[in-house]
């Protein structure tokens, strides 16, 4: 017990506590996760009820799974326990979520071999890496490609299948959040890296609105 309340009193949210840009940041990110970790599972019971992937990208789903495992490491690194509390939160309600894709979803080669890069590679890089912040701004940016394969699969098949808005809502405040927080830190990376996500974001909530939907029929072989 001592031996964790020494590692607690090493992190950055213990030593920098306080009115300021630290401990709003930490409270206002944790609130953010729990909000977002509500939409993953509002997006995971939809999955399950409906024994259908259909209309979802694997690719998004997967590559947030690695990442979160590669901001495990990278909190780790610099000390943050609120980035590992978040990643480590988020990350389980992606468990689900690729679990129920796998059993109803037929998932392409290349999506199966992009499940392997996203959830082994990824994180094993970022173990090895003499780069830790190179490494995880690069697997960062790669949010980009991940998030953008949603609208392409809705738009490539013309349905939104059981796609949760709450889901989509959840990410696009956790989105709005940290590019306000990059723009009142000035870090160049969330400034510009957040809005490019959040135009992305609510592309993909806008054809959710006008895109026909119907309740899928199952859809695994």
């Amino acid at each position: 017990m001592l031996y964790v309340v020494e590692i607690l009193k090493g992190t950055i949210e213990y030593q920098g506590w306080g009115w300021n840009a630290v401990g709003i940041s930490t409270v206002g990110a944790v609130l953010v996760s729990f909000f977002n970790a509500w939409g993953l599972w509002s997006q995971n019971k939809k999955i399950w009820d409906a024994e259908s992937g259909e209309g979802l990208s694997v690719v998004w789903f997967a590559y947030f799974a690695g990442f979160v495992v590669v901001g495990t490491l990278y909190g780790i690194h610099i000390h943050s326990a609120m980035v590992v509390f978040t990643c480590i939160l988020i990350g389980a309600m992606h468990v689900p979520i690729l679990i129920g894709l796998w059993k109803f979803k037929p998932w392409s080669k290349k999506e199966k071999i992009q499940f392997v890069g996203f959830c082994v590679c990824m994180p094993a890089m970022m173990l090895f890496t003499p780069w830790p912040e190179a490494t995880f701004l690069l697997f960062a940016v790669g949010r980009i490609y991940s998030i953008s394969t949603q609208p392409y699969e809705m738009l490539r098949y013309k349905k939104v299948g059981v796609l949760d808005a709450r889901l989509v809502i959840t990410q696009i405040t956790a989105v709005v959040f940290w590019s306000i927080y990059g723009f009142a830190t000035k870090t160049l990376a969330l400034m510009v890296l957040n809005p490019i996500l959040l135009l992305i974001s609510v592309t993909t909530l806008f054809l959710w609105f006008f895109i026909p939907r119907r309740w899928p029929q199952n859809d695994h072989p």
